[in-house]
């Protein structure tokens, strides 16, 4: 069943400690750790296949980890498309899971005192310049420029250009409960948004840094990549 999937329990689980817990708490931290959407893209009905109704054969549910896929005849143009449509699926299906925690935060009207961040660790390619997967290739655009959402209390909605890497929120979430980082602990090289998100600044980096596998390392400014 659907409710079985580890995506739906995950986020049921969620929205049941949003609604049943976190009223009775003064201050909280629920850091909810979503694995999808991720391979492999197995969804039951009503998604599966949502995307991709015309599709006869066994579906495609992991891609390979491939370069020059279509090219090199790893899959055809239309075995490509068939899996862009079971990830399509997949990320439907948990898009409606993640509503049930939204919905929890609407109920106990929580927006008005709670931030709320949605993120993810990297992209997944799916077909750009014939990459699947997540090989040993340099970070392009649909593997490293993830999305960041932030709802915070007292600001209008809205969109920022402004340069971010993810080490900034566990600088934002120190900032945010009063806590100081160990001076010279490894990885606290974050910079917190605070000041960004309440409209007191316009930037809080000049570049970022990320890889991928230990492999490539890159250097960005928010206009070029190194």
């Amino acid at each position: 069943d659907e409710s079985d999937f580890p995506g739906p329990r995950t986020m049921r689980a969620a929205a049941n400690w949003v609604e049943h817990h976190a009223p009775h708490h003064e201050r909280f931290l629920l850091f909810v750790d979503e694995f999808d959407p991720h391979e492999p893209f197995d969804t039951p009905l009503p998604w599966a296949g949502r995307y991709d109704p015309d599709w006869q054969g066994e579906r495609i549910v992991w891609p390979p980890y491939s370069t020059r896929t279509v090219e090199r005849g790893l899959l055809s143009e239309r075995e490509a498309r068939h899996v862009r449509a079971n990830y399509g699926a997949k990320l439907s299906m948990i898009d409606h899971w993640l509503g049930k925690v939204l919905d929890a935060i609407d109920a106990s009207d929580l927006w008005r005192d709670t931030a709320v961040i949605v993120c993810t660790d990297h992209g997944h390619f799916l077909g750009e310049k014939d990459i699947f997967g997540k090989p040993r290739v340099i970070q392009y655009e649909p593997l490293g420029h993830t999305p960041l959402m932030i709802a915070w209390p007292g600001r209008e909605k809205g969109a920022t250009d402004a340069l971010t890497t993810s080490v900034d929120l566990h600088a934002t979430l120190a900032d945010l409960f009063g806590i100081e980082p160990a001076q010279g602990a490894p990885g606290t090289h974050g910079r917190s948004l605070v000041p960004l998100l309440e409209g007191r600044a316009t930037s809080v980096r000049e570049w970022a840094l990320g890889g991928v596998w230990g492999q490539w390392v890159q250097v960005n400014d928010g206009r070029r990549k190194y």
